[in-house]
């Protein structure tokens, strides 16, 4: 469970984004959400903001988010989404059930690739749904020993999964298909990291009043997260160097 200290810790990093970009003012906010405006000088018509932090599965149940989702539509306000990365609450790790399915659906997959499969919650599921191609979630990285704090942008690919294992006499049955697209295991692939600077919005394609956060300066942020993604390959190579011995 998230300690409430742990929330805290969310909220203010993300007021700290917020307040980086220069572009919002705040008009309310605590462990659950931040509420914010855009700057007159930014538009015209300044939009309502609220940025929903998914720190709590429990209370956060899917009958409540869609009906905050509706709410807030009606209200024409946006909303947005962080979530606290975890891997118990949020980007849950498939673990040893990918290991398991190493030489049945998920063959075509190397260790590292199993490795990193998640098996989604169902606010993230509907998040993706609704926000059609634009297939990225955005997950707020607590301080650990090895990371520091961090707002994680990562682009959700959907694995293959295949069923060539499985006898022949089941595709003429009709009781499965040779290969098909997972619905709930997804790939994860960091896209940007931003421990410091400002965030902005984008509408998706679908959706439109279900924000996408973005970094301001993606550029210093697709950098970060290549930095990242070079230190944990190092790390995997000294590992597996170490088992040859």
């Amino acid at each position: 469970m998230i300690s409430r200290e742990d929330k805290k810790k969310m909220e203010r990093f993300i007021l700290s984004r917020i307040e980086d970009s220069m572009r919002y003012m705040i008009k309310e906010h605590n462990t659950n959400q931040i509420t914010i405006t855009q700057k007159p000088s930014i538009a015209e018509n300044p939009a309502t903001i609220q940025i929903l932090l998914h720190n709590n599965k429990t209370k956060m149940t899917k009958a409540k988010f869609l009906n905050i989702l509706e709410q807030n539509s009606k209200l024409k306000t946006y909303t947005a989404n962080v979530f606290y990365k975890d891997n118990e609450t949020y980007m849950v790790r498939l673990g040893p059930k990918a290991h398991t399915k190493r030489d049945a659906s998920l063959k075509r997959y190397n260790k590292e690739t199993r490795d990193s499969i998640i098996f989604l919650r169902d606010i993230e599921k509907i998040i993706l749904e609704q926000q059609g191609k634009d297939n990225m979630l955005i997950y707020f990285q607590p301080e650990t020993a090895r990371l520091e704090e961090s707002l994680n942008f990562y682009k959700i690919l959907t694995p293959i999964l295949d069923y060539s294992h499985i006898d022949q006499e089941h595709y003429a049955c009709g009781f499965v298909n040779s290969s098909e697209e997972a619905k709930a295991y997804k790939i994860p692939t960091l896209e940007y990291l931003l421990n410091t600077g400002g965030i902005g919005f984008k509408q998706p394609e679908k959706n439109k009043r279900l924000l996408v956060i973005k970094p301001l300066d993606r550029e210093l942020a697709k950098n970060n997260a290549d930095k990242r993604k070079s230190k944990k390959e190092n790390q995997t190579n000294k590992k597996n160097l170490h088992r040859l011995f």
